[in-house]
């Protein structure tokens, strides 16, 4: 895990593409840990614990469709870590070159889950956009 102070281009993406009106004071503690043990069988790429109050997954993918029947997995998964860890938000982040498609697929299937709540939330951005 790396820890780094006020990351512009982390805080950049989370306000950006991710649409998070977190407070800057926030920002000042980011940790990133790469390749994340919690979903090594997701093959995540990477997670982003900001301020002790939110937490992002990045799911860098090819065939965005290969995540679809495992989403309401990640997000237990997500959620059990974010509550264990005293968080208040999961984000995952699904990164893949047919964003646009992927979007409004996978948002579909998301919105289908069971027992979530609403400190849970799905983006899907082109490879590009990630920090």
């Amino acid at each position: 895990m790396k820890t780094i102070q006020s990351d512009k281009l982390i805080e950049e993406f989370v306000r950006g593409p991710l649409g998070c009106n977190c407070p800057a004071k926030v920002f000042e503690q980011i940790d990133i840990v790469d390749n994340p043990t919690e979903f090594e069988d997701f093959s995540a790429n990477d997670l982003i614990k900001i301020g002790g109050i939110l937490l992002v997954l990045t799911l860098k993918v090819d065939d965005w469709i290969s995540i679809q029947p495992r989403l309401e997995a990640i997000f237990k998964r997500g959620i059990e870590l974010r509550d264990t860890l005293k968080f208040n938000r999961f984000r995952l982040v699904v990164a893949t070159e047919d964003a646009k498609k992927a979007a409004q697929s996978l948002e579909e299937h998301f919105t289908t889950f069971n027992a979530m709540d609403e400190k849970i939330h799905l983006h899907v951005v082109t490879p590009d956009q990630l920090p």
